[in-house]
C-alpha cells in the first residue's frame, strides 16, 4: 500500500472516530452542524485554500447556516512522533481560516514533547488512536489566554456576571442578545460592519489602476500618498494623541488624523498616512454608514471590536505596501539587487548559513532608502511576495544551498 493510500484509510477511519466523538457527548457541538472529509477551505482572501482531512461545520440556521464553528481534524498516519515543525507548519496554513475555528490532532504514534507543551499552551487538542479501540487524549483541546481575553469568553466560565457582550444559549448554540431579536423578528438599523471579499491580488490590481488613472498621475506631486491625498480629498489634522494610536479615518467628514508624534517617525508616519488613506480609498462608504448610525450616541462605547475591523486592517496594510512600493518597481530593484549579489530566481532562501543574512539585511536597507519606507516594512513585503523565505532550520540540503 503506497503513502497516499495509507493516509487515506487512516483518515476514513478518523471520520468515523469523530462521529463518535460527537454522539457520546465528548466533542460538543451545536444542534445545527455537519461533518466533511476532504473539504476545502478559502485562506487569506481566497487567494490560496485549504484542505481538512475531517472537518465539522456548526451553522446558525437563523442567518442563512453561515458557519458560525469550524472544527478542523489533521490525521497524521507517521512513522515517527509528530514534531514541532509539522505541527507549526499546519497550524500556519490556517491562520487566516475566516471562521473561529477549533483545532485536534490524531495520530497513532504519538508526539514530541516540544510539541505537547506548544499545544497546550495554544489550546489545541492531541490524539493518540491506532485505529481501533478507544483513543487516548495527550492534550485537551481548551480555551487559550487570547481566546479568553479576546471573546470574551469569561462569562461562560461564570467569572464575569457583567459582561459588555452578553450570549444566550438557544436550541443548541450560543447567539449573541443582538441575534436573539433578529431571531424573533425585531430588527435594529444598525449596519454589519463587515469588510468587502478582496484578495490580495485585487488590491495590488487596485493600486496598479489607480496609478495608471489619468487624474491621479497628473497631479503634481512626487510622492504616492501626497496624490491619493489630493485625489480623494481628504484632509489630514494632527493632534495630541497616545503613542498607542498611530492614526484614524473619520469617513463621515473625509478626514486623517494623525498623532503628533509621529513627526519625528517620518518612515511610520508615511505608511501610517498611506495606511488611512487606504481605508478612504476602499471602505470609505462602508465606514460612513456605520459611523452615521451612532452620529447621535456614544461612538467610543459602540467603538467595533477588534475581530469586526481585523479583514479592513490586513486590506489597508496591502493597500499601503503596494501604494508606496508599486508592485513594477519593487519587483525591478528587487531583480536587481538579486544580480548585484549574484542571487538566482526567487525567492532567497534564508536559513543558519553563514553569508546569507549579510546580503538579506543589506537588500532590506537598499530598499528601504529607495521606497522611502522602514526596514520592518521591507521584510513583511519581500515574505508576502515570496521573494525571500526564511528558515531557521532547514532538514534538506536543497534548501541549504537554493537561492545561491
Amino acid at each position: 500500500m503506497n503513502t497516499t493510500s495509507k493516509g487515506n484509510k487512516y483518515e476514513d477511519k478518523v471520520f468515523k472516530l469523530v462521529h463518535k466523538l460527537i454522539d457520546d457527548g465528548t466533542l460538543a457541538v451545536g444542534k445545527q452542524y455537519h461533518v466533511y472529509q476532504k473539504k476545502k477551505y478559502n485562506i487569506d482572501f481566497g487567494t490560496d485554500s485549504f484542505i481538512a482531512d475531517v472537518s465539522v461545520e456548526t451553522v446558525n440556521p437563523h442567518f442563512n447556516n453561515e458557519i458560525s464553528n469550524l472544527i478542523i481534524f489533521e490525521c497524521k498516519d507517521l512513522n515517527t512522533k509528530l514534531d514541532k515543525s509539522d505541527f507549526e507548519e499546519w497550524r500556519g496554513r490556517l491562520a487566516n481560516l475566516p471562521y473561529g475555528k477549533k483545532l485536534y490532532f490524531v495520530t497513532h504514534t504519538g508526539y514530541t514533547q516540544s510539541v505537547i507543551k506548544k499545544a497546550t499552551n495554544l489550546g489545541i487538542g492531541l490524539i493518540v488512536w491506532d485505529g481501533i479501540g478507544e483513543e487516548k487524549w495527550i492534550a485537551p483541546r481548551i480555551l487559550n489566554e487570547t481566546e479568553r481575553s479576546n471573546l470574551n469568553y469569561s462569562i461562560l466560565r461564570g467569572e464575569n456576571k457583567n459582561s459588555k457582550f452578553p450570549l444566550v444559549y438557544d436550541e443548541g448554540t450560543f447567539m449573541t442578545f443582538g441575534e436573539m431579536l433578529r431571531k424573533s423578528g425585531i430588527y435594529s438599523n444598525n449596519p454589519t460592519l463587515k469588510a468587502p471579499f478582496l484578495k490580495r491580488d485585487s488590491i495590488k490590481q487596485l493600486v496598479k489602476d489607480l496609478m495608471w488613472n489619468r487624474e491621479f498621475y497628473s497631479i503634481r506631486t512626487e510622492k504616492n500618498e501626497d496624490k491619493l491625498l489630493s485625489y480623494l480629498h481628504v484632509s489630514i489634522n494632527f493632534m495630541d494623541l497616545p503613542e498607542s494610536d498611530n492614526g484614524r479615518y473619520d469617513a463621515t467628514n473625509n478626514l486623517i488624523i494623525m498623532p503628533n508624534w509621529l513627526i519625528k517617525e517620518p518612515y511610520r508616519l508615511r505608511f501610517s498616512i498611506a495606511h488611512e488613506l487606504a481605508h478612504a480609498y476602499l471602505h470609505r462608504e462602508i465606514l460612513r454608514q456605520y459611523e452615521s448610525f451612532f452620529e447621535e450616541q456614544n461612538r467610543k462605547t459602540l467603538a467595533p471590536s477588534y475581530d469586526e475591523m481585523k479583514w479592513f486592517e490586513i486590506q489597508a496594510n496591502d493597500f499601503a505596501s503596494y501604494l508606496l512600493m508599486p508592485d513594477v518597481e519593487f519587483k525591478n530593484q528587487v531583480l536587481q539587487l538579486f544580480r548585484l549579489y549574484n542571487l538566482h530566481t526567487p525567492p532567497f532562501i534564508i536559513d543558519n548559513q553563514k553569508g546569507k543574512f549579510p546580503i538579506y539585511y543589506s537588500i532590506i536597507d537598499s530598499l528601504s532608502k529607495h521606497f522611502d519606507v522602514s526596514k520592518e516594512h521591507i521584510k513583511s513585503r519581500l515574505q508576502i511576495d515570496n521573494y525571500v523565505q526564511i528558515l531557521n532550520n532547514p532538514r534538506r540540503i536543497g534548501n541549504i544551498i537554493r537561492g545561491y
